[in-house]
């Protein structure tokens, strides 16, 4: 790591947040979503792995853009952030992907709950 007063933040590259990207789930079908959002993460990945931690950003954002509520890319993203010592980013991406999984548990719990229930026995 460095020590962040040798960074000359005009030679940092532009991060690109989810918000910066339109949310494009509503105007394609859930498969056409899918598709784009999984191709772009498969590229964020391969930049990611390369060390091309901004243009990993990038395709994972716009990879969100197409599947807003994916906990992998979310993940995935937070770690680029955590490369590029963007710390808020990756607390504030990993709060995102701890409540869309948190919902997801409590559903699956409420779901397997309602058969199991006295009133249905």
């Amino acid at each position: 790591m460095t020590d962040s007063s040798d960074i000359d933040p005009a030679t940092l590259p532009e991060i690109k947040n989810v918000d910066d990207e339109p949310d494009l789930s509503a105007t394609e079908s859930r498969e056409e979503a899918e598709t784009k959002g999984l191709a772009l993460k498969d590229e964020g990945n391969t930049a990611l792995k390369e060390g091309h931690y901004t243009e990993a950003i990038h395709h994972y954002s716009t990879a969100l853009s197409h599947l807003p509520d994916n906990a992998i890319i979310l993940s995935n993203r937070a770690l680029a952030y955590i490369k590029v010592e963007n710390y808020g980013l990756a607390i504030q991406e990993c709060v995102l992907c701890c409540y869309d999984l948190l919902c997801l548990c409590l559903l699956v719990l409420y779901l397997i709950a309602i058969p199991l229930s006295p009133y249905n026995i």
